[in-house]
C-alpha cells in the first residue's frame, strides 16, 4: 500500500485495518512516519483463510489515537491456492519439461542416423 503525505510537515500515524469478515487476517503495521511531501510504501502482512470477497475498513490515527480523516472502505477479492494444487501443478510442469527434453534428444539422434 502506498501512503502519500501532501502536508508541509512530517506525520506520525498508525494505519488501522479492520476486516469485516473472518476470511482474512491482517497483521499489525505499527507506527508509520511520513516525511513532508513524500510517498511511502507499507507492506501489510495478510493471511487469507477462505476465498471470496471481503471488505476492510481503513483509517489513519494520530499518536493520540484520534482518527484524522474519513475512513476508507476497501473491497478485496480473495483466493486461496491449496499447497497440494501448487505441488501438483509444479510436478506437471516438470514432467512436461522433461518430456520435451526427451523428445528433442530423440530428434537429434534420429537426424544423425
Amino acid at each position: 500500500m502506498t501512503l502519500v503525505n501532501d502536508f508541509d510537515v512530517p506525520l506520525k500515524i498508525s494505519l488501522h485495518l479492520m476486516p469485516q469478515t473472518s476470511r482474512i487476517e491482517l497483521g499489525d503495521i505499527g507506527e508509520i512516519t511520513l516525511e513532508a511531501h513524500s510517498k511511502t510504501q507499507v507492506l501489510i502482512p495478510v493471511t487469507v483463510i477462505a476465498s471470496g470477497t471481503t471488505t476492510v475498513i481503513a483509517e489513519f490515527r494520530n499518536n493520540k489515537g484520534k482518527t484524522f480523516n474519513d475512513i476508507s472502505v476497501l473491497t478485496l477479492s480473495l483466493s486461496v491456492i491449496s499447497p497440494a494444487v501448487a505441488w501438483f501443478t509444479t510436478g506437471a510442469a516438470l514432467m512436461l519439461f522433461l518430456a520435451a527434453v526427451a523428445q528433442s534428444v530423440r530428434r537429434v539422434r534420429r537426424s544423425r542416423r
